[in-house]
């Protein structure tokens, strides 16, 4: 693809602050009397802009039409790579004298109390500025793979369900693939390392265009393939996959699709009845799926409502019937900052709702997994304080 003009003027921009930092740090080196512009302070403020825009646009290709995620990539890469390379070329500036300085009577020579000093300030700034690039690998290269598989539980079951057999739930959601490689492959092995009675798939299973999807149909199959349990997977819709894509997916494997249906599954001396709802919770289907979850009689069946996102759980009453809603789409905000939460969740639901875990609001019982991938095209495929998450909830008489 081409490097949209957008991509293209952020990358620029980003080059001149380089090379404006650089060349600013002249005023640094002269105690901020009128700078004294050599060639090599011009050479090094060149360089730090070029690299930065090289690295900008190598990394904006394929960002046509920005949108807000296009925009955050943008950002993203302004801190972790520009920011570096910019304090580089102001560290280079500051600290390291000119050549001519070691030259006997040379013009610019900087010798004993005349040569460049560098603050305590500015210290700290260069070497906060630097750290950036390490925190960049982190956050690209190394928790977005750290899976985390997590026991969730006991999730109370109310004392007027029959049985008393506990069920382990696994939620697999926002696989979000663009290939089946070797993590892929792992969540799906982690999945059945737990040994769970039912897989939940709360949508967003793939997130490219239609050539990468045909491509990696069999490997997507295979891996769905493998989710064989005694009380079944079900999977519904979410923002990133057409309903067909879906549909081919499961073909031949065993985990059903629900599209706005109620099904009831078997584990032990429990009745599960599971309604899935499409990505349009409000939808005159979906709001009929959670009125035949309240209404249906009977008091001694499980009932769990599967959707992508939280904000369906509003569609329950207050102390609804239905014992559990199980949910993803935040991916508990990918990014969260400790004492405040995720930086963005997308949801209506409270943020330390939207950061995942087991949650009650008004007597209705909600779990929000953080999923095991990331948002994919335009954005930034990072996480920062919010590991990727296989969960594995068992319910449980309380």
């Amino acid at each position: 693809m081409n490097v949209s003009t957008y991509a293209m003027l952020a990358a620029i921009a980003a080059g001149l602050l380089a090379a404006a930092a650089t060349v600013a740090s002249v005023r640094v080196r002269s105690g901020c009397a009128a700078p004294r512009l050599g060639l090599s302070d011009a050479l090094r403020g060149v360089l730090a802009g070029g690299v930065v825009i090289v690295a900008a646009l190598v990394a904006g290709v394929g960002l046509v039409d920005l949108d807000m995620f296009g925009v955050l990539h943008l950002v993203y890469l302004a801190v972790v790579v520009g920011a570096p390379l910019a304090a580089a070329g102001v560290a280079a500036a500051v600290l390291v004298p000119r050549r001519a300085a070691s030259r006997p009577g040379g013009p610019d020579a900087l010798d004993g109390p005349e040569a460049p000093t560098c603050t305590r300030p500015l210290v700290v700034l260069l070497v906060a500025a630097g750290l950036c690039a390490p925190l960049g690998l982190y956050m690209t290269h190394v928790e977005p793979y750290w899976l985390s598989t997590e026991e969730v539980g006991p999730v109370p079951v109310a004392a007027a369900r029959a049985g008393s057999d506990p069920v382990r739930v696994a939620v697999l959601t926002d696989y979000q693939v663009r290939h089946i490689g070797d993590y892929e492959v792992h969540v799906v092995d982690e999945v059945l390392t737990t040994r769970p009675d039912v897989v939940l798939l709360p949508g967003d299973v793939f997130q490219d265009d239609e050539n990468a999807f045909q491509r990696e149909l069999p490997a997507l199959r295979a891996q769905f393939g493998r989710l064989q349990v005694p009380g079944g997977a079900f999977l519904v819709d979410g923002d990133t996959d057409p309903l067909a894509h879906l549909q081919a997916v499961v073909a031949g494997t065993p985990v059903r699709l629900l599209d706005d249906e109620v099904v009831q599954t078997r584990v032990g001396d429990r009745t599960i009845t599971i309604g899935g709802i499409e990505l349009d919770y409000a939808s005159e289907r979906a709001t009929a799926v959670v009125h035949e979850l309240e209404s249906r009689p009977g008091t001694d069946d499980l009932r769990i409502l599967l959707a992508h996102r939280p904000d369906a759980v509003y569609d329950l009453p207050s102390g609804a019937r239905t014992d559990l809603v199980v949910t993803g789409h935040t991916h508990g905000g990918q990014v969260a900052v400790p004492g405040f939460g995720p930086l963005m969740t997308l949801t209506g639901v409270p943020r330390a709702v939207a950061a995942g875990g087991i949650h009650e609001l008004d007597g209705r019982r909600l779990f929000v997994g953080r999923g095991v991938g990331v948002e994919r095209r335009q954005a930034p495929q990072i996480r920062l304080f919010v590991r990727p998450q296989v969960a594995v909830l068992t319910l449980a008489d309380g």
